[in-house]
């Protein structure tokens, strides 16, 4: 008996600290999902600031909000990175 309790899982992560180390998903599947949405975003951004804006000033707010995607997307990973070193 004393081997069917050594050999249960109490719950936790095996890893320590309760944090999963494995990705949600791949990462090929999660930059075509980022170029998709700030594609979208810039797109969206510059069609509807295209008659109050001008052409020019549409064009810098939507590479701007397709931009704040990627910037965003670095800055977590540049903090992901360094909180998770082994």
């Amino acid at each position: 008996m004393s081997k069917n309790k050594s050999n249960r899982k109490t719950g936790k992560n095996s890893q320590g600290g309760g944090l999963p180390r494995d990705a949600w998903i791949k990462p090929r599947t999660g930059l075509i999902m980022i170029i998709v949405i700030s594609v979208l975003l810039a797109g969206y951004m510059f069609w509807q600031l295209l008659p109050s804006e001008g052409f020019g000033g549409a064009l810098l707010w939507g590479l701007g909000a397709g931009g704040s995607i990627w910037a965003i997307f670095g800055l977590t990973y540049l903090f992901n990175r360094s909180v998770r070193r082994s």
